[in-house]
């Protein structure tokens, strides 16, 4: 492998949501109300997921400093809570998700996600907000966060 190769590997931007993702399934908080069931996406299928669930996406972001692997986004958190048996929305499971996510974040002053790269800096916005999802009528909870991150 050439100095050129090793250089352009070394600066490769990380992916903000994978790191985020891999960072959450190790804080007791989050994993204690949800397991490991957090990822870019729900499932396909309505009949693998089990609740609750939280999903984690970029909205936005800007590379900060792509020399240095650097970058900086809008990351949108989503603590679904599915239906109750009687089909109106199960709040309770989606509310204590998502507050165990906003308790990491706000209490995050950096952190090594080992093999992925490092969380630098992270900012709260708007705070929680609740919604009937409006596809599937199904209990929503949502807030957006900035995460500064850098890769190894």
């Amino acid at each position: 492998m050439t100095w050129t190769m090793q250089r352009a590997e070394q600066n490769l931007i990380p992916s903000v949501v994978d790191l985020v993702v891999t960072w959450l399934k190790t804080r007791p908080n989050v994993t204690a109300v949800c397991g490991t069931r957090i990822s870019s996406t729900l499932p396909t299928d309505s009949t693998d997921i089990i609740y609750p669930w939280l999903t984690v996406q970029r909205v936005i972001g800007i590379t900060a400093l792509p020399e240095a692997a650097i970058d900086r986004a809008r990351v949108q958190f989503n603590a679904w809570g599915g239906n109750k048996a009687n089909g109106a929305p199960n709040w309770e499971p989606a509310d204590s998700l998502i507050r165990a996510v906003e308790l990491e974040v706000r209490t995050l002053i950096k952190a090594n996600v080992t093999g992925k790269g490092f969380i630098m800096a992270t900012g709260l916005l708007e705070g929680i907000q609740q919604i009937e999802d409006p596809d599937t009528g199904e209990a929503r909870f949502w807030m957006d966060a900035i995460f500064v991150v850098k890769g190894i």
